[in-house]
């Protein structure tokens, strides 16, 4: 068993939204926003897709400051883990809004100063922004798929440091590869599907399915549009849904852990008293209630 340094404890939720560097994060993204909303844009679609990537942001820095899910079990605990790195789903949700609403600001500065331009380019602003935002949820989803899982936390008292049994519970190989199979094929068929309408919009007359987006513009003067895909709407949802579909499934799943696992715990660690294995067998039961 390895030192993995000091045991941390959970944080009162009133705590945590008034982190400081939580509370930096969103002023940033917030005032960057603003900026590109000023713009005058009449229409919302595009920013529903920073906007969704800023509430997974929101999520993510909570659960990180939660300290995971843990059990206090004398000196044992139960440490949900939802990534092998629990600071890098922030850091890409951060940087996808950042990108994102730069996207934005720069596709509205570009069809104010070349409003004449945008039926032939300005298309791929959009295709642009909603390539990595599917990127960012597809990343998300098969980060959380792979490396979920339960370690036993044991906390020397001694020197008030912890060791941990890894991966004491995780996602069956058998699951995991039907689930990320069909991820993979669901990303690639709706990109295929995104791509090629976008470009029969902008090369032919013909399309599966376009809508109108206005361009920014004043109340008086804003008749200025663009044809994109109405599959942008498909995007909007679909990876999120899994993304919460996935997380859905590793809660069902670790709330089923089978009691043979109490056996293979008292393998590993036969320095882990009768009482405190009963104590870990409680804890267990208590995630599956």
């Amino acid at each position: 068993m390895d030192e993995l340094g000091e045991l941390d404890t959970n944080k009162p939720i009133s705590k945590i939204l008034t982190n400081k560097w939580l509370l930096s994060v969103f002023l940033v993204l917030l005032i960057e926003l603003l900026i590109v909303y000023n713009q005058n844009w009449n229409s919302i679609l595009l920013f529903l897709y920073p906007l969704f990537t800023i509430v997974g942001l929101f999520f993510f820095l909570i659960y990180n400051d939660l300290q995971h899910y843990q059990m206090k079990i004398s000196n044992y605990s139960l440490k949900f883990h939802l990534f092998s790195n629990d600071s890098l789903p922030s850091l890409i949700l951060f940087g996808s809004s950042f990108i994102q609403i730069l996207i934005i600001g720069l596709f509205g500065l570009d069809s104010k100063n070349n409003p004449h331009l945008m039926q032939n380019y300005g298309i791929w602003y959009t295709i642009l922004l909603i390539l990595i935002f599917l990127m960012t949820w597809f990343l998300l989803s098969s980060l959380i798929l792979i490396n979920s899982r339960m370690n036993l936390v044991i906390k020397d008292s001694a020197n008030e440091r912890y060791k941990k049994f890894e991966r004491f519970f995780g996602i069956d190989k058998k699951s995991l590869i039907k689930i990320q199979f069909f991820l993979i094929f669901s990303m690639l068929f709706l990109i295929s599907l995104y791509l090629v309408d976008s470009l029969l919009i902008t090369y032919s007359q013909w399309s599966i399915w376009k809508i109108k987006l206005l361009l920014p513009g004043d109340a008086i003067n804003s008749a200025e549009f663009i044809y994109i895909t109405g599959f942008s709407f498909f995007v909007l949802f679909f990876l999120p849904s899994c993304f919460l579909f996935i997380l859905g499934f590793i809660i069902y799943k670790f709330r089923r852990i089978p009691d043979s696992y109490i056996d293979k715990i008292n393998q590993e660690f036969p320095e882990i008293n009768a009482d405190d294995l009963e104590k870990i067998k409680k804890a267990m039961n208590f995630i599956k209630s």
